[in-house]
């Protein structure tokens, strides 16, 4: 297990230039359609998921700015969730013979 992380999910229409834009600020994310409902409309959503550190913050405020302003978006929701953990492999496991 690694140490504490902070998830951020970034709530915005969904394009299909998403994955371009956040590709441009972090390699690893993961991107989820969904719908969703805003001033009494509903419409097709995405959530952007970034694991990062508090240092990434920064980061995270910009790239909502660009989708924001890229997509001609009334705003783009952040949310920071602190304390994720998450585990990885780091090292190539032994193959047993």
């Amino acid at each position: 297990m690694t140490e504490a992380r902070t998830l951020y999910r970034l709530y915005t229409a969904q394009r299909a230039n998403l994955p371009r834009i956040t590709r441009q600020w972090f390699d690893a994310f993961t991107i989820t359609p969904g719908i969703g409902g805003w001033r009494g409309l509903t419409e097709a959503c995405a959530v952007v998921e970034i694991i990062g550190t508090l240092f990434d913050e920064p980061r995270i405020h910009e790239l909502a700015t660009d989708i924001r302003r890229t997509n001609a978006e009334t705003m783009v929701v952040v949310v920071a969730i602190p304390g994720v953990s998450y585990h990885e492999e780091t090292a190539t496991p032994e193959v047993a013979e």
